[in-house]
């Protein structure tokens, strides 16, 4: 493991000096140091979401940040929609199950994104939703949603939209003020090209009329004392990873230093790149929605086999993810995200050379 890869859209390769720099004796987060890390860290933080509202950190997976929202936000009994392209979105559902909620669930097929004229219809059809739960890139097929559209949509209807933005956010446009959304959600492992261990939440001024209007549901996720803590002390009110934060500003620094839309117009040439050799190699990449195509990765199909292929991968250095669920061995996918050169790539396709012609 010491020589592996990770060519995986989450958790990714990590610069080698950002790792050292992480490694180095840190602040107590409780200290003078550690809130002026905090401090500069939210205007920072609020340029990768586009927005004027506090980001919160919190110690945990992506998958704490969207819990914490479902219980922040709704009250047991309360109607939510989720909209679903694929396995996360269904993961947001048993969450809102989980907690008590009504949820009417509206999923599409495989490899597409949501249709908006599709949800505006669910939404008027039953005026009892009060919000709406979805991916922005779903990870498991590629795709991205037009979160723009469905934002209007939602601010017509009245309706919180709460967008699980963990692998999505910085790669591909998400402007959480302009586009109304209320709750955007990611975490360290993807959107930061950093180890996991950091769920990140921000939500809009209307969606914190919902949360204060809410008794508490969680001592550890109350995010009303998270906001207090970070705006009244620059700290976090629970014990934080305190080198993830260290690391998290690096990564922000290096974000702004580049300009988002450099970034995200980097990785699009990348995932094309990446997709158009692995075509010529014979593989099978298809994109039902060549306009929502993301450029986190590439999804690979195959009739049969995706485990004996990352298994052989595995066994000579390269890391890449199955398949979700069912299609764990007919899909293979490759992360176009992290610390990754093109010497890396090239030693991967001769890998799946190797892979095809033994």
């Amino acid at each position: 493991m010491a020589n592996m890869t990770l060519f995986t859209p989450g958790p990714v390769q990590v610069k080698p000096e950002w790792m050292a720099m992480m490694s180095q004796p840190f602040m107590h987060h409780r200290g003078h140091d550690f809130a002026e890390l905090m401090a500069r860290l939210q205007p920072k933080l609020q340029y990768t979401f586009q927005t004027q509202q506090p980001v919160m950190v919190m110690a945990g997976s992506g998958t704490l940040a969207m819990e914490s929202a479902v219980s922040n936000l709704f009250a047991v009994g309360e109607h939510v929609l989720v909209v679903s392209i694929g396995y996360f979105g269904d993961v947001f559902a048993k969450i809102a199950e989980t907690k008590g909620l009504q949820v009417t669930k509206l999923t599409f097929p495989n490899g597409s994104a949501a249709d908006p004229q599709v949800v505006e219809a669910a939404l008027q059809a039953d005026k009892t939703i009060q919000g709406i739960l979805i991916t922005h890139h779903e990870t498991a097929s590629g795709m991205v949603n037009d979160l723009e559209t469905i934002g209007k949509i939602a601010r017509v209807h009245d309706v919180l939209v709460v967008v699980d933005a963990i692998s999505g956010l910085v790669i591909h446009p998400l402007l959480m003020d302009e586009w109304g959304l209320d709750c955007v959600l990611t975490a360290s492992q993807k959107s930061y090209f950093l180890p996991p261990g950091l769920a990140l939440c921000a939500c809009s001024a209307r969606a914190w009329e919902y949360i204060e209007a809410q008794p508490p549901k969680s001592y550890y996720q109350d995010w009303r004392v998270y906001r207090n803590f970070l705006l009244q002390k620059q700290q976090t009110p629970f014990t934080p990873p305190v080198p993830l934060l260290i690391g998290l500003e690096l990564a922000c620094d290096a974000i702004i230093a580049e300009g988002l839309s450099q970034l995200q117009q980097r990785h699009y040439h990348l995932r094309i790149s990446i997709q158009d050799r692995l075509k010529q190699l014979g593989f099978n990449c298809p994109v039902l929605q060549p306009e929502a195509q993301g450029n986190v990765l590439v999804a690979v199909q195959m009739a049969s086999g995706a485990r004996a292929l990352t298994a052989f991968l595995e066994a000579h250095g390269f890391m890449v993810a199955p398949g979700q669920g069912e299609e764990i061995d007919t899909v293979f996918r490759i992360g176009c995200i992290g610390d990754l050169t093109q010497t890396d790539f090239e030693r991967l396709y001769e890998a799946l050379v190797m892979y095809q012609n033994q």
